[in-house]
């Protein structure tokens, strides 16, 4: 309870009770800690985070971590977080790259964040900004002015406005009203669900579904 400690590139610590305070300074390092404060030094990068209920700071351009765990929040400005299974985040700060793997949830309070998502059962919650679902992945996403790149076997569920869509491959489905939808090329299989959407199809062999009003 209370201990202070460093860790230095490729270390690995392990912590238990309250008041850790754990200040990472060289890359590739591990920290199996709950309810600690943590602090990622200018240039780190690869660090991987394992537990829950740990308020995380990022001090420089460029870090770069792994969530692994709960309830997690951390501040980061042009960085890069990387949700593991399971994992939720709370991310504080502008011009981030997150990752989501599956089953992840990230609330992001920042501008200009983009998000990749794999794997399914992922949510993000974001103040717009730019979403790439690589294939055969879904998300629900919480916010406005997204603009979502679909890839095939993608399923997105949208609840804002002024969402863009630009769809690739097959059998992706987007749910979402009051859209702009691009449909490449070759795609086959899509499937609209909402209303009022503005959908250009630029392939003459397109195949889609609409199911909703006034698109």
């Amino acid at each position: 309870t209370g201990d202070a400690m460093t860790l230095r590139a490729n270390g690995t610590v392990g912590t238990s009770g309250t008041g850790i305070a754990i200040d990472i300074v060289g890359s590739n390092a591990t920290a199996n800690s709950s309810n600690a404060t943590i602090t990622l030094e200018s240039g780190v990068t690869g660090a991987n985070i394992k537990g829950h209920s740990n308020s995380i700071s990022a001090k420089g351009v460029g870090d770069a971590l792994t969530l692994n765990g709960a309830n997690n929040t951390v501040s980061m400005q042009n960085g890069s977080a990387i949700l593991n299974a399971g994992a939720a985040v709370t991310l504080n700060g502008d011009n981030n790259a997150i990752t989501e793997t599956g089953n992840a949830t990230v609330t992001s309070t920042g501008a200009n964040n983009s998000l990749t998502v794999s794997g399914h059962s992922n949510t993000a919650s974001l103040t717009g900004g730019t979403v790439t679902m690589l294939n055969d992945a879904d998300a629900t996403l919480t916010g406005n002015g997204f603009t979502i790149t679909e890839n095939g076997n993608d399923s997105v569920v949208t609840s804002g406005t002024s969402e863009v869509f630009d769809v690739f491959g097959a059998q992706n489905s987007a749910t979402v009203s009051n859209g702009t939808i691009k449909v490449e090329n070759g795609v086959t299989g899509f499937v609209v669900n909402g209303n009022s959407n503005a959908i250009t199809a630029f392939g003459s062999g397109d195949d889609l579904s609409i199911k909703g009003k006034n698109d």
